[in-house]
């Protein structure tokens, strides 16, 4: 009675009274220390009982592995798995599915598969148990086998098992995987089971299928806390943000109380489109419901007032927090550097270090953007060499593409290609991108076409590869081949991604794409735009028709600089606000060259402070000098 409600002193004082005890009581203790996450104290008692020649019953090896997981003890599960086997312990499937936990719990995914297919006999709780091991693994091709072998035996899976099953597909955004997973599950007992069908809710988010989400969304019967904020943790995580906005709408409409996991997903809504209208609302709503304080709440509202260009109020809520976990330093740091302030974030990551928080991958992510934003290749490859040699950390893709990225940029093509090929892990289309990236630079077209194919055997969907050596083609007059790849892109199907622009007026989002005349102030936007066209070429501005990357003559070229999204988002904003007033847009792309020249004319001219966040990073321009310095 007193383990189970907690009280473990008076557990202790009442078995040490005991006059003798059997394996019973032995037991009862060992499992009041396990129910109450205090492994190390269960080992100890057990070693206690065997010292006291009582013989362990299955029972207590059950409870024993427990503890071993409580405290990620591979090696002591190991030991106590051998004396199981000396004291001749029926295998059987409860004994088993302990041993399966243990060992997939403590790190040996190998270990628990030896149990499984040792097991004479399974019950569904094994199978169970062993479709979680491999989803926490990652393992989604080894939970769906379990998955499908259960189903040829003739077992029913149970809502656990889908959860388990459901959980594998999440983690490795497997589309057809999860089809074939919600198809089983339309024909079973637990189709309308309002937890299973959030957990679908979230596999589609996470597969990107945001349709097939909605409908799941749509057609439940029963929605709890968990549905909304699923389904807006679906339009979040897919940078559907106005989408995500709409659900938290009709929620708060039905009165439905929103949870920490709600205001998150919502936050991270907010700051993917960066309405920061909407996100102030949202953060008085965070303060009402008395959500200000939580951690992870509060790192979220860091990141939606960084992606708004809000750099002064993240660091304000960042430094008025009384408890800071690594996420939270993460995404300071990641603010600093993608606003340009490289230097900042370098000098915020060794204080971390100095508070005794421990960099995750993603902090060092952040520290090598900082450092790749500033081309401060000697200080990225020391902090490089960090992660492994003082933190013991791996490096990834992503932590080699910043590396790429910075020799590329420096004109150091040779070095950035070795790097690629002497990666410790698998290159992405990402890596050679990073490449074809910079042999855009330095026009190394024998390089980019080499780069090119590479990344589209990686990514053989994406048009990238394809459209980044177009343009180096047709930066080198090469138009035969220039017309060869776009061809060559037309006939496999393949879609450019458009560029598009955003701004925020009065709490609405205008978007734009290029040469939109879409919108309902058209006539004034491009009058505008032909107004500080020639407002800029009297104070110097000579456009940059080298970035128009199509064979036209110069007029037309000049022509097709104007209209360009950003430009013309930028043109809508100055219409439409008073003079002086700071305009922030979006970009899905990376800025225009010849854009980011003339914004700094027109902040000069208007003295305006333009923000742009491009697909990599925030440029800050006032009085005609960008936060980046022109390296980008």
């Amino acid at each position: 009675m007193y383990g189970r409600w907690g009280h473990l002193t008076d557990a202790r004082c009442v078995f040490n009274g005991l006059m003798s005890k059997n394996v019973f009581s032995w037991n009862i203790m060992i499992s009041s220390y396990v129910d109450n996450r205090q492994g190390r104290q269960a080992l100890k008692v057990f070693q206690k009982m065997l010292c006291c020649d009582i013989i362990p019953h299955e029972s207590t090896f059950v409870c024993v592995l427990s503890a071993c997981v409580c405290e990620a003890s591979l090696a002591e599960g190991k030991w106590v798995h051998e004396y199981a086997c000396s004291c001749a312990v029926e295998l059987n499937s409860i004994v088993g599915t302990a041993l399966i936990n243990m060992y997939g719990r403590c790190g040996s995914p190998e270990g628990a598969v030896e149990i499984f297919d040792r097991l004479p006999e399974k019950d569904l709780i094994t199978w169970s148990a062993m479709i979680e091991i491999y989803a926490q693994h990652g393992e989604i091709h080894g939970a769906l086998h379990i998955f499908q072998q259960m189903l040829l035996v003739g077992m029913l899976p149970s809502k656990v098992t889908y959860l388990g099953v459901i959980g594998a597909c999440t983690v490795s955004s497997d589309l057809p995987s999860s089809l074939r997973v919600h198809v089983s599950l339309i024909t079973s007992d637990h189709k309308e089971d309002t937890m299973v069908s959030n957990a679908i809710i979230n596999m589609y988010g996470k597969c990107g299928s945001l349709e097939n989400a909605r409908i799941m969304f749509e057609t439940m019967k029963e929605r709890d806390v968990v549905t909304w904020s699923s389904m807006i943790g679906a339009y979040a995580q897919q940078e559907h943000g106005r989408k995500a906005l709409d659900v938290f709408q009709k929620m708060h409409l039905k009165n439905i109380e929103p949870d920490r996991i709600s205001f998150v997903s919502i936050l991270d809504a907010c700051a993917s489109c960066a309405t920061l209208a909407k996100g102030r609302i949202i953060h008085m709503f965070v303060i009402e419901k008395g959500f200000e304080s939580d951690i992870v709440v509060k790192t979220s509202m860091i990141n939606l007032y960084a992606k708004c260009g809000k750099l002064a109020d993240a660091n304000c809520l960042f430094q008025k927090m009384e408890t800071r976990n690594s996420i939270s330093w993460n995404a300071m740091i990641s603010a600093y550097a993608q606003h340009g302030y490289s230097k900042s974030a370098l000098k915020l990551f060794n204080y971390m270090v100095r508070e005794a928080v421990i960099p995750t991958k993603v902090t060092f992510y952040s520290v090598l953007s900082a450092c790749s934003f500033a081309g401060m290749i000697n200080e990225a490859q020391g902090y490089f060499d960090s992660m492994k040699r003082d933190y013991g950390l791996t490096p990834e893709d992503v932590h080699y593409n910043c590396l790429i990225d910075l020799y590329g940029r420096a004109g150091r093509l040779e070095e950035g290609e070795n790097l690629i090929r002497n990666m410790q892990c698998s290159p992405t289309c990402a890596s050679w991108m990073s490449l074809l990236g910079a042999c855009r630079v330095k026009l190394d077209v024998p390089r980019a076409k080499y780069a090119a194919e590479r990344a589209a055997e990686l990514d053989p969907n994406s048009a990238a590869p394809f459209v980044m050596l177009s343009n180096i083609y047709a930066a080198c007059g090469m138009w035969k081949e220039v017309n060869e790849v776009r061809k060559y892109i037309k006939d496999k199907g393949l879609k450019k991604q458009p560029g598009r622009s955003s701004i925020e007026i009065d709490g609405e989002t205008h978007d734009f794409s290029v040469a939109d005349e879409a919108h309902p102030k058209c006539r004034e936007i491009y009058a505008e735009l032909e107004r500080l066209n020639q407002d800029m070429k009297e104070v110097g501005y000579s456009p940059d028709t080298k970035v128009v990357l199509h064979d036209v003559n110069e007029e037309t070229k000049e022509q097709v600089l104007c209209y360009h999204s950003e430009r013309i988002a930028l043109a809508f904003g100055l219409i439409s606000t008073p003079p002086h007033t700071s305009l922030r847009i979006i970009k899905n792309l990376r800025a225009c060259p010849d854009c980011h020249s003339a914004f700094k004319f027109i902040s000069k001219l208007l003295c305006r402070e333009i923000v742009v966040r491009d697909a990599t990073r925030f440029h800050i321009i006032k009085d005609g000098v960008c936060s980046c310095a022109d390296y980008w």
